[in-house]
């Protein structure tokens, strides 16, 4: 009986699969290799990420690190609240898994972007359907060459491999999604726990991290 009750409750407890991997493409060995390549990157560049908010004064030096000048400001506000309004302007809240990351190089070399590639493992509000699998862009990246590592700085990135709540923004011209704000993505970590990619944020508990899916979850029957 202990056996039959064991299963049943790995059975009750929400399982994500890790996707196959993607294929790997061959690894640019120039910052020229990794600058945006066709007109959805390009797209992405030039509307996503204005030189007035991000971009350093120049180039990214060799080797060297930059950080987006953007200064967050939090509102004073709940975590509940945050959520709700988040949910309430998404176009796409779901359960996705990264399985592959590129960073993109801007034309002018001063500040990284990068797509991540993801399976959607629950949809809680969107068009999507579970196994879809798109295009997730986000602000900053690293990039190694074999003689130089840069990197612009901004939130945690995504990890390959790792499961995230999504808050997400349709982007029409592309088909891609970008996140709400830097509030929007909350990694789904082992436990049950969850962690804000939020730069300083503390690991939310198992309790508090339930609360969230299920508000997520009310929410998105609406």
């Amino acid at each position: 009986m202990k056996a039959i009750a064991a299963v049943c409750l790995l059975w009750a407890l929400p399982t994500f699969a890790a996707p196959p991997i993607a294929p790997i493409e061959p690894l640019a060995t120039t910052r020229a290799g990794y600058k945006a390549r066709n007109d959805r990157q390009r797209w992405h560049e030039a509307n996503l990420y204005p030189r007035s908010l991000y971009g350093t004064a120049g180039p990214i030096p060799r080797g060297g690190s930059a950080a987006t000048i953007i200064d967050y400001v939090s509102q004073p506000r709940s975590q509940q609240e945050t959520l709700w309004q988040l949910g309430s302007s998404a176009d796409l809240v779901a359960i996705m898994t990264v399985y592959n990351a590129r960073p993109v190089l801007s034309q002018r070399e001063d500040f990284i972007f990068t797509e991540y590639k993801v399976e959607t493992n629950e949809v809680i509000k969107g068009t999507l359907r579970v196994g879809d699998r798109t295009t997730v862009t986000r602000a900053g990246g690293t990039i190694v060459l074999p003689d130089e590592k840069i990197t612009f700085d901004a939130d945690r990135p995504l990890v390959v491999g790792s499961t995230y709540l999504m808050f997400l923004r349709h982007l029409p011209a592309t088909n891609d999604y970008t996140e709400m704000s830097h509030e929007a993505l909350l990694e789904i970590r082992p436990g049950g726990r969850m962690q804000s990619l939020y730069g300083g944020s503390a690991p939310i508990p198992r309790a508090e991290a339930q609360a969230i899916l299920d508000l997520a979850r009310a929410q998105g029957a609406r």
